[in-house]
């Protein structure tokens, strides 16, 4: 069933996606058999000051990449908690004391400055991976690249804190239609995809423990630059990037199908980040799949809070630019990561292919499980009146129900032999009237 409207502009957003992943998936399979043989060509390019740069700022940017947009989603939500105080409480507390309404903001800004000073503070204080502290093992060149990339992702990250507390508090809270549009049951899908997404970073990476391609390449990367530069003394006390006791030695290559002694791997599940650095065989290293990847797009769910034509929305010119800036940074985020060994390529992209395909996985269920309650609401406590809409299939039907910008779609149900009486039964269940 098409629940959108047939102007077309749902495919705006819907064929990118869908084109993404198809390339993702036949890119994965490929490099499945080719992983080591692609990667092995980025060793030629691993001077290359520019992509030192880019990747260097990609590499602070996909740490800290989700923390503004999180930051909004419960914005969101405490802006549609006001409102409905403002419109529709008995209670008079909020509506009269307008110092609540800038609670959040006080508390969450005054977190995130905390957060903020303390992490500039640490992150650089006790600075050294193996060469001194004033050098990044990552890329062999100075920690200069990656001061200023971090001050700049800093920097862009208050600057999307600032303006967004200013949009949500000032314009989002005065529009008619926070609730009627529901988007903090939009914010509450994109922190879902949010900790989904972190929760199957942490089992896979665990589970396989793949080595980088760094890794497998150090002693040869080592070498190169001792070649060139003689004062590039290597001290694996604070941590080994190859194997033995000098932490110089040859780690081996794991296709990503293949576990990485994992039995054996168990007791450096739980170490802490400086004693798993300390382990002489590299197990600490989890490369498989992509942590950056899927921080990527753990700040796009922000998108579930602009999609959704069911509720009368469009995929604009605006938007449409705004998706292609998102293609920009994903595509950038990935391959500059791949191409100075951070990552493999079956890394970047089973990443890839889990988060699209959660995508309308936790719409639906979102959509389906929060409907039931919210209609129950709104019948019981808001004593309004919704009506169902059964959609018939060539095997079940679609249960909706009517609102003011159409039909919203609640789920898909499989025929009975009493279709019927079934009909009746969920229409009953999700508080609706036919």
């Amino acid at each position: 069933m098409n629940f959108f409207k047939k102007d077309g502009t749902f495919w705006k957003f819907k064929v990118p996606i869908f084109v993404l992943f198809c390339l993702s998936l036949i890119l994965f399979i490929i490099a499945s058999f080719y992983d080591q043989q692609m990667a092995d060509v980025t060793f030629k390019v691993f001077n290359n000051k520019f992509l030192k740069a880019l990747t260097v700022f990609m590499d602070e940017m996909g740490l800290y990449i989700f923390e503004p947009i999180a930051f909004i989603l419960f914005a969101i939500w405490w802006e549609s908690f006001i409102y409905y105080q403002n419109k529709h409480a008995k209670n008079n507390f909020v509506r009269n004391n307008k110092w609540i309404h800038y609670s959040y903001y006080v508390l969450a800004l005054s977190i995130y400055i905390g957060i903020l000073v303390s992490q500039s503070i640490t992150r650089f204080e006790n600075w050294d991976n193996g060469f001194g502290h004033d050098r990044d093992a990552k890329i062999m060149d100075t920690i200069l690249y990656r001061y200023w990339a971090y001050g700049v992702v800093r920097v862009i990250q208050t600057s999307i804190v600032l303006i967004s507390t200013y949009y949500l508090r000032f314009v989002f809270s005065k529009r008619s239609d926070v609730l009627e549009q529901q988007y903090w049951v939009d914010s509450f899908k994109a922190l879902l995809y949010m900790m989904i997404l972190a929760f199957f970073i942490m089992i896979v990476k665990w589970s396989f423990g793949r080595p980088f391609w760094f890794h497998v390449h150090f002693s040869e990367i080592l070498a190169e630059k001792q070649k060139e530069d003689p004062s590039w003394v290597y001290d694996n006390t604070h941590i080994n990037w190859g194997t033995g006791v000098d932490g110089t030695g040859p780690v081996e290559y794991y296709p990503w199908w293949k576990p990485n002694h994992f039995f054996d791997s168990l007791k450096y599940w739980f170490l802490s980040e400086a004693d798993k650095r300390k382990v002489t065989n590299v197990w600490y290293a989890r490369a498989f799949p992509s942590g950056h990847t899927n921080s990527t797009f753990a700040a796009f769910g922000l998108w579930f809070c602009f999609i959704g034509e069911h509720k009368g929305r469009k995929m604009t010119n605006k938007k449409v630019w705004m998706l292609a800036f998102c293609f920009i940074l994903l595509c950038t985020m990935k391959y500059s990561l791949f191409i100075m060994g951070f990552h493999w390529i079956t890394d970047l992209e089973i990443s890839t292919i889990f988060a699209i395909l959660m995508i309308p996985a936790i719409n639906s269920l979102v959509d389906r499980h929060m409907t039931f309650y919210i209609n129950k609401f709104r019948t019981k406590v808001l004593k309004q009146e919704l009506k169902a809409t059964i959609v018939d299939t060539k095997k079940g039907f679609w249960l909706c129900y009517q609102w003011s910008y159409g039909i919203q779609p609640i789920g898909w149900y499989s025929n009975s032999k009493d279709k019927d009486s079934k009909i009746a039964k969920v229409i009953k269940r999700h508080s609706l009237v036919k």
